[in-house]
């Protein structure tokens, strides 16, 4: 015989059933009166397949109606559908349209979007300036991936004045919200001692931040800091044990200074072997010279 309180936890459940089928009625009587939120709401659960069965097409139908109504969010959805040809024909020209739409309205995703297509030449006409431009207003709103970017674009003078301090600067801001690739930049930043004071510990820190994100470049730089002692205590141990976590997503580097670590340092000839041979697979120059010395 069940308790009350079994009893009451499963009307709760019930109910909680119940609300939320009637919400997703209700979300889709709204979309067909023609609410541009609910339209938006039930293209992302059209497109995710959440509470109904996944449908990118039908997705596209009800972001192109949120769309437009001017709806930025469903405008920004429906640009990444005809960049990435899901649910609807690829056609970037388009996706470049829908995006501008939402970046004016000031959604820092479009906008950072919008600048990759002007930086790519991506269904419209290559223009780094722009696409600089683009990626400072998503920047300036806080989009981490947009921060990276521009410190990118300051980096290598594309779009801008090539300006290191500018580059360390930004992509300090995206480090900071643990975007790994600007975690990585930063830490160059901080080894080669552009943009900021050289300072090979501070490098080393951001270099870890990203590896432990499983970043296979900055696995491998910091690899190379174990190896050195840059910056950290020499571990040639630590050093291996970043460059095989390299090495397994395909790092060509860091296979060669594996296998190398293996030869020289391990004496295991065997395991040498093995990851010579997949960086030599890869065109390693050195690695194909050591397996030849080895072999003979």
């Amino acid at each position: 015989m069940k308790t009350k309180f079994e009893t009451l936890m499963g009307l709760i459940v019930l109910l909680l059933i119940f609300v939320s089928c009637n919400t997703q009625t209700f979300e889709h009587y709204k979309a067909k009166a023609g609410n541009a939120k609910a339209q938006y709401n039930l293209g992302r659960c059209y497109f995710e397949g959440e509470g109904i069965t996944m449908d990118k097409a039908k997705a596209v139908e009800w972001w192109q109606k949120a769309a437009e109504q001017g709806y930025a969010e469903a405008q920004y959805y429906l640009g990444r559908c005809y960049y990435e040809g899901e649910g609807v024909p690829m056609n970037k020209a388009t996706a470049v349209e829908w995006y501008q739409k939402a970046a004016e309205q000031g959604l820092a995703e479009a906008q950072f979007n919008l600048g990759l297509c002007f930086r790519r030449g991506a269904g419209v006409a290559m223009n780094k300036a722009k696409a600089a431009e683009w990626c400072q207003k998503a920047a300036k709103q806080g989009l981490a991936e947009a921060q990276c970017a521009l410190g990118n674009c300051y980096t290598e003078g594309k779009g801008v004045p090539m300006n290191k301090v500018k580059a360390a600067e930004w992509y300090q801001k995206s480090a900071r919200q643990g975007y790994a690739q600007a975690q990585f930049n930063l830490g160059n930043c901080y080894y080669e001692g552009e943009g900021v004071p050289m300072n090979k510990a501070t490098a080393v820190e951001w270099y870890q931040k990203a590896a432990e994100q499983g970043l296979a470049e900055a696995q491998f730089n910091l690899g190379l800091c174990f190896c050195c002692g840059a910056g950290v205590a020499m571990n040639k141990a630590k050093a291996a044990e970043w460059y095989q976590k390299s090495a397994r997503q395909g790092n060509a580097e860091a296979q060669f200074n594996l296998g190398l670590y293996y030869f020289k340092d391990n004496g295991s000839v065997t395991k040498a072997l093995e990851w010579l041979t997949k960086a030599a697979k890869q065109g390693h120059t050195g690695a194909k010279m050591l397996l030849n010395m080895i072999i003979e």
